[in-house]
């Protein structure tokens, strides 16, 4: 059975060429010719309360309310503007997708007008129909997702590519990164991948996109690769709490499967590093709980107990942490302490928080909403220079 994952080979030479040629496709070349110009006699949009009826759509009308949309983001109104452009999208896809290539054809022709004027204009166009697929998830409706999905990654490409700076490849990244991580979130592990690959070539260094194929490795048990991102991640970003318990646990469940003797000097130091650090409540949770467990199995019992106890010190509300501890007295020979730590489980107050191994199984770092802040600033310091544009095509 294949891998569900792109193998090294494929993200460095098939994905690239296949998003370039897509995003060269997207927007013509010089000298090419674009679309066909439409009718003039074609019916246009009726306009009602700010919206314009579907029915009637043509391309030049769809093109004019997009603008108008692009317009209201340039102003800074973001729920607005995505509003409108959801609403726009949906009347043109509609519910078959018959107008799929109808909208294409009106959007892509009226920001590579835009980007001909203006090339930085580009990013935020993209971080709107970014955030715009973000919207659309709970709409249910695969054609409209697929669309949003589409441009936001032809966007980014054309970004990258024509940009005349690093920063414009490292912008791009960012956006294939979050672009990527919703599609973790749906489980959609093959497209988050290759995402998160493409965002590698651009910038290297991207902290989300190494630990999230950090983490989607390790999730499907291929822990060898998951070590590999997860030692980069650590390499580039060396305060990654996340990325040295995903490693820390990768290295551990490595040497379990493959029957080595593993590093567990190195899994222990690890741990004893996020206890002792300002790592987030949860990691330390489950470092408390892994390294108690670790020298458990090791037989270690007097250290394991010294640290759970610390734990439980620390975490009083976790009922893992007194189970291991009761665990780890009854192989002391104290039977008595054990049932005691054991019954102490029952008078818990329950928490209404998501427990820290729930936490580790859902996707959602930390550094995710750092980086999506930063992204939205870069593109904000660029809405003067859209609404500059819009307002040139608007003269002309």
């Amino acid at each position: 059975m294949r891998n569900i994952f792109l193998c090294k080979r494929e993200c460095l030479v098939r994905i690239p060429l296949i998003l370039s040629l897509a995003g060269i496709l997207a927007f013509g070349l010089p000298g090419l010719a674009g679309p066909l110009p439409v009718r003039a006699d074609v019916p246009q949009p009726q306009e009602y309360g700010g919206r314009v009826d579907p029915a009637t759509f043509d391309i030049p009308a769809v093109q004019r309310a997009y603008r108008k949309i692009l317009a209201r983001w340039a102003a800074g109104e973001r729920s607005e503007a995505v509003n409108d452009l959801k609403t726009l999208e949906l009347g043109v896809i509609g519910v078959g997708g018959k107008g799929r290539e109808k909208l294409w054809k009106a959007e892509v022709q009226a920001v590579r007008e835009l980007e001909e004027a203006q090339h930085e204009t580009l990013l935020p166009v993209m971080v709107l129909h970014h955030e715009s697929y973000a919207a659309y998830r709970d709409l249910h409706n695969p054609y409209l997702s697929l669309h949003a999905r589409n441009l936001t990654r032809n966007l980014a490409e054309v970004y990258a590519t024509r940009g005349a700076s690093e920063g414009a490849k490292v912008s791009a990244a960012r956006v294939l990164t979050s672009l990527g991580s919703y599609i973790q979130e749906a489980s959609l592990t093959e497209l988050a991948a290759e995402l998160y690959a493409r965002s590698l070539e651009l910038d290297p260094a991207n902290e989300v996109a190494l630990l999230g194929l950090g983490a989607l490795f390790e999730k499907s048990g291929r822990y060898p690769p998951a070590i590999n991102y997860l030692t980069r991640l650590l390499k580039a970003h060396p305060g990654q709490a996340e990325g040295k318990l995903r490693l820390a646990l990768s290295i551990e469940r490595n040497a379990a499967e493959t029957g080595k003797g593993g590093k567990p000097a190195e899994v222990q130091r690890m741990l004893r590093e996020l206890i002792a650090g300002d790592s987030p409540g949860w990691v330390r949770n489950l470092a408390y709980e892994e390294l108690g467990g670790l020298y458990a199995r090791d037989g270690e019992y007097a250290k394991a107990e010294e640290v759970l106890r610390q734990g439980v010190s620390r975490f009083p509300t976790n009922p893992r942490l007194y189970i291991l501890l009761a665990s780890v007295l009854e192989r002391r020979g104290q039977p008595g302490a054990a049932v005691q730590m054991a019954e102490k489980v029952v008078s818990l107050t329950l928490s209404h928080e998501e427990s820290p191994r729930f936490r580790y199984s859902r996707w959602a770092p930390e550094a995710l909403f750092a980086m999506r802040a930063s992204l939205r600033e870069t593109s904000d310091a660029r809405l003067a220079l859209l609404s500059q544009a819009l307002g040139k095509g608007k003269e002309g």
